[in-house]
């Protein structure tokens, strides 16, 4: 299914146990409330599913600011409050210097359920 938040979009497709979330383009503050609307929806989603991971592809996101990561945020820590159900693992492009950064900031928000691989 494809979904489309301003400038950027969001592929979902569930492969075996595990949800991935391909997205693309640009998200900014515009984007940030129905960013963390769907990516709740795809924890529903994940959830009804018994799924074991959810990955999130952002190797061709060109930039996402603090509002729109602030969206993963608030995702993790439902999360924490329903209880771990699946693991989270961003899929990064080491070469973007925001994903770096950012994405590390976001798996120490939630280390024990998200992790970052860069792939190049």
């Amino acid at each position: 299914m494809s979904e489309q938040l301003g400038q950027l979009s969001i592929d979902s497709s569930t492969v075996g146990e595990k949800l991935v979330l391909a997205m693309s383009g640009s998200a900014d503050m515009r984007d940030s409330s129905g960013l963390a609307e769907l990516l709740l929806k795809h924890d529903a989603e994940a959830r009804r599913l018994g799924l074991k991971q959810v990955d999130v592809d952002v190797r061709t996101v060109e930039f996402m600011n603090s509002s729109a990561l602030n969206a993963f945020v608030r995702w993790f820590a439902d999360m924490k409050r329903r209880g771990q159900a699946y693991r989270v693992r961003f899929l990064s492009d080491p070469s973007k210097r925001w994903q770096r950064g950012s994405l590390s900031a976001l798996a120490s928000f939630a280390a024990d359920t998200v992790t970052v691989e860069a792939v190049v």
